[in-house]
Parts: C-alpha cells; sequence; structure tokens
C-alpha cells in the first residue's frame, strides 16, 4: 500500500486490543475497522495494530489492505501476561519512535494503555489520543477487573493530547478526570459501503421484528419479549415474526431468552439465531420491517449509544428505541423513529402496534432513519471531522 501522508502529519496508528476479525467481524471490531477507514478516507496514512496473541490461529485475509496495514508485534508464546505485555509496548514503542508515526489513537480505556501514552506524549512528542465508547466500569464484571477499568477511566484521559468520546455522559466523565484535555464527539459509526440495503421486496402479509445485538440484562431482550408477546395477542396474526440475534451465554447478567421464549409460549412466532457474522446481521436486517433497541435506563446504557442504532437506521428500517443516553441528541420520536419508555413493557407494544397498523408511518420514519444516518452517523463523515481534529490540534501546539 503507497503511503498517502498528507501535511506531513506522519502516520496515524489505531491500537486495538480485541481479536479482530479472529471469529467474525464484532460490534467493537467494527467500529475500529470505520475509525481506521474513515481517517483513511480524510487522507491519512493509517495502521491498525494489534498484540500478536490476538491474531488467531488462522492468517484472517485484510479486505482493506488497499486502504491500511495490519500490523502484529509482540511474541505469542511468551510467558506471564506482564512479560508479555511489557515486551508488547517495548516494541511498540520503539516502532512509533523509529518510523514516521505522529498520532497513535488507542481503543478502549485500559490501564496499561496508560505509561505508553505518556511516554509517546511526553518523551517521543507524539499526539496520543484515546477512545472512549463505554464506561464499563459501570457493567457486571468481576471485582478486581472492574477496579483496573476504573484507575484506566480516571487516568488515562490525563495523559493524551486528545480523547475521544461517544456520548455526552463520556464526554463529561472524562473532563471530570482531565478538565484540560480537547475532546471530539465522534457518534456511533456505520459502514455505508456494507450495510445496503436488498431490492427484494418484503412480503406484504408478514410483519418482521428484529433485535440484533447482545443479551446482557441491561439491552432490555427481556422487556421485548415480553411487549412482543402482548402485541401478538393483539394482532393475532400468524405472519408475525421476532428475530433475536446475539450470543447465548447461561449466566445471571444475561436474559435468558429461550426461557423466556418458551414460558411465554411464543416459540412459533420466534427465531434466536444465537451470534451472526456481519453477512447475517445484514441480511437479518434486510428482512426486517421493524428493529428495536430496548435498552433499559440503567448507568451502563445511559453512557453510551449501541452501533446497532446506527447500522439499523441506514438500512432504511423503522426504529422503535427506548428513551436512554443520546438518543435524544440525534432522533426524533415520530420522525425517524418511534421513542418509548425505558423499563416499560405496554410503551414498548404500543409502538409495536403503530408501526403495524400505519405502513405509511413505518416506510416514512425509516427512509428519514436513513437520511440521518447518512448525515451523522456515516464513518466517512466522521472521519473528516476526527482528521480535522488532529490536524487543528497539531497546529494549534
Amino acid at each position: 500500500m503507497e503511503e498517502k501522508i498528507t501535511d506531513n502529519k506522519g502516520k496515524i496508528i489505531v491500537f486495538y486490543q480485541g481479536g479482530y476479525y479472529s471469529n467474525g467481524a464484532s460490534a467493537a471490531d467494527r467500529r475500529v475497522r470505520d475509525l481506521v477507514r474513515g481517517l483513511y478516507y480524510a487522507g491519512g496514512y493509517v495502521e491498525l495494530h494489534l498484540p500478536v496473541w490476538k491474531k488467531g490461529q488462522k492468517d484472517i485475509p485484510n479486505s482493506d489492505a488497499k486502504e491500511y496495514k495490519i500490523v502484529y508485534l509482540g511474541k505469542r508464546n511468551n510467558k506471564g501476561k506482564i512479560l508479555k505485555r511489557i515486551d508488547y509496548w517495548y516494541r511498540f514503542i520503539n516502532y512509533c519512535k523509529l518510523r514516521n508515526v505522529q498520532t497513535i489513537l488507542f481503543y478502549g480505556a485500559t490501564p496499561d494503555l496508560i505509561i505508553p501514552s505518556l511516554l509517546l506524549k511526553k518523551v517521543y512528542k507524539k499526539v496520543t489520543m484515546a477512545e472512549f465508547c463505554d464506561s464499563h466500569s459501570l457493567s457486571k464484571h468481576a471485582l478486581m477487573k472492574k477496579k483496573s477499568i476504573i484507575l484506566g477511566e480516571k487516568i488515562l484521559p490525563k495523559c493524551t493530547n486528545i480523547n475521544v468520546v461517544i456520548s455526552d455522559y463520556l464526554n463529561n466523565q472524562t473532563k471530570r478526570y482531565a478538565p484540560n484535555t480537547p475532546s471530539i464527539k465522534i457518534p456511533i459509526l456505520v459502514d455505508s459501503d456494507s450495510f445496503i440495503i436488498n431490492s427484494t421486496k418484503l412480503n406484504e402479509q408478514s410483519f418482521n421484528i428484529a433485535y440484533v445485538g447482545g443479551l446482557w440484562k441491561d439491552y432490555g431482550v427481556d422487556i421485548l419479549l415480553e411487549s412482543y408477546s402482548k402485541f401478538l395477542k393483539i394482532t393475532n396474526n400468524k405472519n408475525i415474526k421476532l428475530t433475536i440475534a446475539g450470543r447465548l451465554d447461561d449466566t445471571d447478567k444475561h436474559t435468558d431468552v429461550l426461557g423466556q421464549i418458551a414460558k411465554l409460549g411464543i416459540g412459533g412466532n420466534t427465531e434466536v439465531t444465537g451470534w451472526v457474522t456481519t453477512d447475517r446481521v445484514i441480511h437479518i436486517l434486510n428482512q426486517a420491517n421493524v428493529v428495536v433497541v430496548p435498552h433499559l435506563n440503567t448507568p451502563f446504557c445511559n453512557a453510551g449509544l449501541p452501533t446497532k442504532l446506527a447500522e439499523y437506521a441506514i438500512m432504511g428500517k423503522a426504529i422503535i428505541i427506548t428513551d436512554v443516553g443520546d438518543v435524544k441528541k440525534y432522533f426524533s420520536d415520530k420522525k425517524d423513529c418511534l421513542i418509548c419508555e425505558p423499563n416499560n413493557v405496554d410503551s414498548l407494544s404500543t409502538c409495536l402496534e403503530s408501526l403495524y397498523f400505519n405502513k405509511d408511518l413505518t416506510k416514512r420514519i425509516g427512509e428519514n432513519a436513513k437520511k440521518l444516518a447518512l448525515s451523522m452517523f456515516d464513518y466517512k463523515v466522521n472521519g473528516l471531522a476526527l482528521m480535522d481534529k488532529i490536524k487543528n490540534y497539531d497546529t494549534c501546539n
């Protein structure tokens, strides 16, 4: 790939600790990819860096090789997690020091990013950035892991030149810990090149509802199932179907989807796929008339916005979403979505009825949602905004 370096800014590195595409793309994978491709679109020469032990057993071809390079550093077989990470960061910092790297964007807020970010910022005069898209300290992690996450969320914002946040909540949080560090809000992102509406028309007699995402209890899938059960009794239509796609985990922190479906007696009208690849996500959304984001009113849900919301919108689907977090910063009730009360079975069921009995409303808010997604959530639009922030910071400092 030819290095495309603009304004002598040098390379931009995005560092990610996830298993990028090792088992198919997760929502976090897709956000990272959208950030990288957005920066490339905006004129940057970008590399995506991952620890080699996250590579997986098989080489996954980089389908975006014309846009960015994936670089794996470190040793896969180092004994001990601490030694393995020390070795990785030594290699990473040397890589940035010896090459024309100007900007590093760290995805996530783990405490082991603190020292590398400080060294690169203070000693080697690089522009360091950290991306905050969730407040994981508000989730139900194990105690020790939670303590380390809190440490990262409190200290890392002080160790960067710029903080990237997904919501007002996280902007306020980072400002509380690092009031003098500039920040930029990059909302939920979507790949408008991949999430494309299929031209095949849906069966007019059918009414398909979809939920694609995590099954944590905070995400309100139990409320969706109860609302759907009530909705089925009111409509009494055998051609109604709900598809739920997400990894089924048997823990007390996850909704027992299969158990609740059996309890409600709605198995004949409900499909549970388990975890699916991005291609299957797009297929499910193409088959849906209505898509739902039933998040509960909890601190964790109020802190961020789900990637699936942008993906629902770009597909031109009628969205029902609960009023949590930054939803009303972007969406307007009855214009580009229906907003219902969180934790409320009746409110969600009423929204399902409104769309079922009013096809014009369903079509209109779906069309408006697509326009909103293209103007606010598209990776290209936000890549330009992020690159502008990087350039302006370098100019002013």
